[in-house]
């Protein structure tokens, strides 16, 4: 098959639809595997994209979470890749749903489209690009690395299937409590302990990510609305110290399961990892359907058997590679 297409940007108003098309397709089996409900997570983009590409006019905060390329054979998308900034420093950038139909695949278009969003990070000023790829799809893997892509770190995705009723268990020497979004600051400490020192050398951990601006503040209820999903946070602290934080996205109205991130002092691991889990199962124990789905460091497994006793089972492992662009040569 001959390529007649081209690259473009990618128009949050005008591609969702093609681009969902595209995705069930190339991710068919990464999506029941999961359970997501992709046509749900589309929807909700369509809600926040008008508000979004408003705010990404008038404030930093909010530029740069929709962008993207695609490539286009005639009127129809057959691949893609996104990118965005993670932190408000513009040093590190995330690059994702690297995804190529079918049909076209082994001609390039994916090298083609990484290309493009790595020289697009690179022209905005960017240190450093990430992305993950799944253990199981070694063709991808070669590809990131033949384009200058280093492993850093290994996480690991479990599942639960349907909901747990569960008491959350006591934590003796742990003051367990809600996490206000204005206290998230707190949490960059708490990162910096629980990252590891190879995986920091790396990706530094870096306090941006962390801050929190009075526009993100006020619009952030409106953006949950308009997701349909609850955000909880939880801290587990010990003499007035972080040491334990626990994230939940909660969906309403769609099959997507609950996703949930444990962040723990590793030296906490075992007497806090128990207590913090159970705290945030018992808050979605109170939703009445879907799965839940974590992420835990693989090199963590004291943690992910905790997760395991829980009913937790592996369902695919993401290593995560990175490509830093300052005074680092272009791979022939």
């Amino acid at each position: 098959m001959t390529l007649n297409g081209r690259i473009r940007p990618l128009d949050i108003r005008h591609d969702l639809e093609g681009l969902g098309e595209l995705l069930e397709i190339a991710f068919a089996g990464e999506l029941e595997m999961v359970g997501l409900d992709l046509r749900n997570e589309i929807e909700g983009i369509k809600r926040m994209a008008p508000l979004l590409l408003f705010l990404a006019r008038i404030s930093d905060d909010f530029r740069h979470l929709l962008d993207g390329f695609v490539w286009e054979e005639g009127d129809r998308i057959v691949a893609s890749v996104t990118v965005h900034r993670r932190g408000r420093d513009g040093t590190c950038w995330e690059i994702g749903t690297v995804a190529t139909h079918p049909d076209y695949r082994r001609r390039g278009l994916a090298r083609r489209l990484v290309t493009r969003a790595i020289d697009y990070v690179a022209a905005l000023g960017g240190e450093i690009c990430v992305l993950e790829v799944r253990s199981d799809n070694p063709p991808a893997y070669d590809l990131y690395r033949s384009l200058g892509f280093s492993q850093y770190d290994s996480i690991s995705d479990l599942k639960l299937d349907g909901p747990l009723k569960v008491q959350a268990k006591p934590a003796d020497g742990y003051q367990i409590r809600p996490l206000e979004l204005a206290e998230l600051p707190i949490v960059y400490d708490l990162a910096l302990r629980e990252t590891p020192a190879e995986v920091q050398s790396f990706v530094p951990v870096r306090e941006s990510q962390y801050r929190v601006s009075h526009l993100r503040r006020l619009l952030t209820p409106l953006l949950e609305r308009l997701q349909r999903r609850d955000n909880y946070r939880i801290s587990a602290e010990c003499n007035g110290k972080l040491v334990g934080y626990a994230r939940l996205k909660a969906k309403r109205g769609s099959k997507s399961p609950h996703e949930l991130l444990l962040t723990v002092d590793p030296s906490h691991h075992s007497p806090l990892g128990e207590p913090l889990l159970t705290a945030a199962l018992e808050k979605l124990g109170e939703y009445s359907h879907q799965d839940t789905v974590v992420s835990v460091r693989t090199s963590y497994t004291d943690l992910l058997g905790i997760f395991e006793r829980y009913g937790f089972r592996e369902i695919m492992v993401g290593h995560k590679l990175g490509k830093k662009l300052t005074n680092q040569p272009r791979p022939c």
